[in-house]
């Protein structure tokens, strides 16, 4: 009886994971899709490929030490630029 019970509760617990799992990642594909739509495009092609590509990584990802580190910068010295490309950042 309890093997059954517990049965229950597990998949009771994958749905409740599952259910939040799909809301995580909805609500990132939504905060991708402010920071393409806000990001200034015309600064972002203006500088150096490398720096240019990293921006472009973190208006998809969010990841602002990863895109820094694809930089090579500085994630502070990055921030401001992240700042300047008007790439919105959310913790």
């Amino acid at each position: 009886m309890a093997n059954i019970c517990q049965r229950k509760h597990v998949l009771k617990f994958k749905k409740n994971i599952t259910g939040i799992v799909e809301d995580l990642k909805k609500r990132l594909q939504e905060s991708a899709e402010v920071r393409r739509r806000e990001a200034d495009w015309k600064f972002i092609f203006a500088q150096l490929p490398t720096v240019a590509q990293a921006l472009i990584e973190l208006t998809y990802t969010g990841d602002l030490l990863r895109s820094a580190k694809f930089a090579d910068m500085n994630p502070i010295e990055f921030d401001y630029l992240r700042e300047k490309a008007r790439i919105t950042y959310d913790l």
